[in-house]
């Protein structure tokens, strides 16, 4: 039996979506154990709409592109704006307000509010591991789970967890920051501080956790759920060397290549369509948007050569994480079809609410949200995504 791919930076919605993989699910629940298709689940954050190849994109991302052509490729998509509501929604099926979390995580919600605004998963909902593990799945958890420390993927059904369940983001080097799950589970993956970029080690146990679900002789249901490519964005400096050369063409060549490709590829009609104005940064205070609140983005063209090259390597570093999500695909792939499992996986790659709109052109350095650029020259471009930094 084989079962197709879906590549759904874009379908209707997610809670469409969820109720359609439950649907899915529910016509398998009658026959027997070893016939249950597997189910992974693969969750980019702020990944635009045409940054995958498949989708017009410059960026490298062939493994993906590579389910697409075999899968199905989805081409709308609605969701809210923020990662914890769209992974609410994705989680249960749910509008975000019916699921709890209507805007954001809180740990001391405006009761006046409402039961729409909890700041953590309701309890008079369901997650889609509540539903699998008593109909005989085993249900794993990788990566960012920003739904509640309280509600958190044990409590809400995961049999097993590799990640951190506290931040929206965080440093991808910071080796301590991420927890193993349930309590006194020991890391069966645990590279040095030296070694240790996120990126790579929730690929790695997205796999092992595969393989200790194949190990049950039990269907199972991985959910994975990158950091990458939000913010800080961070990378390995030999990584991100490969992508500098593309973004010194600015981002005035870049949009119109991609415009063309997206055309060729069918995803947009040229005959109805033509490519907006550079978009607007958002109305915010100055000290947010490096001066351009309200204004559109500037022109490349209209850039001193050391912006260029800073901002250039700051795309670089973005297309590297990108990149490394693509990497753990075609390692899994790999490994689902070493094992013979690839026909009786379903495999859906989702992106939470699509590119980031925070900030002014020039992005930010440092910890806080006040717009502090610090322009990089010489040397120290390379520093950029770098350990230490927190850039966007």
């Amino acid at each position: 039996m084989k079962i197709p791919n879906v590549i759904g930076t874009f379908c209707h919605s997610l809670s469409t979506l969820t109720v359609v993989l439950v649907l899915f699910f529910c016509c398998w629940i009658s026959v027997d154990a070893a016939q249950q298709p597997n189910i992974l689940v693969i969750l980019a954050d702020d990944l635009g709409y045409s940054d995958l190849g498949c989708y017009g994109g410059e960026i490298p991302t062939p493994n993906i592109d590579a389910l697409a052509a075999g899968g199905a490729r989805l081409t709308q998509f609605y969701t809210s704006a923020r990662c914890c509501p769209s992974r609410a929604s994705l989680m249960t099926g749910l509008y975000p307000t019916q699921a709890g979390i209507g805007d954001f995580v809180s740990h001391k919600p405006n009761k006046k509010r409402g039961p729409g605004y909890l700041g953590r998963l309701s309890d008079h909902c369901v997650t889609l591991a509540e539903v699998l593990k008593p109909a005989g799945y085993g249900c794993y958890y990788v990566g960012k789970w920003h739904m509640h420390t309280t509600t958190g993927p044990i409590v809400r059904g995961f049999d097993e967890f590799y990640g951190y369940t506290k931040d929206h983001s965080h440093d991808q080097y910071d080796a301590g920051y991420y927890i193993r799950l349930p309590e006194g589970r020991q890391k069966e993956i645990d590279p040095s501080a030296e070694d240790f970029y996120a990126t790579d080690v929730f690929n790695e146990y997205c796999l092992e956790f595969i393989k200790k679900g194949q190990a049950t002789k039990k269907p199972w249901f991985v959910f994975l759920g990158h950091s990458s490519p939000h913010f800080p964005i961070q990378a390995p400096a030999d990584r991100v060397d490969r992508h500098e050369a593309v973004y010194r063409r600015g981002w005035d060549v870049l949009r119109e290549e991609r415009f063309e490709r997206m055309q060729a590829l069918g995803l947009i009609d040229g005959k109805q369509w033509t490519l907006t104005p550079r978009s607007l940064v958002p109305v915010d205070e100055d000290d947010i948007t490096n001066g351009y609140s309200g204004k559109p983005n500037p022109a490349w063209s209209s850039l001193p050569d050391d912006r260029q090259r800073d901002l250039a390597r700051r795309m670089a570093v973005f297309a590297a994480m990108v990149e490394g999500v693509d990497h753990g695909v075609g390692q899994i792939v790999q490994h689902l079809k070493a094992t013979n499992s690839l026909e009786n996986t379903l495999i859906l790659f989702l992106s939470d609410n699509g590119g980031c709109y925070e900030w002014g052109p020039f992005g930010f350095d440092g910890r806080s949200r006040t717009g502090q650029n610090d322009l990089r020259t010489g040397e120290a471009l390379r520093e950029i995504g770098g350990r230490g930094t927190h850039q966007a």
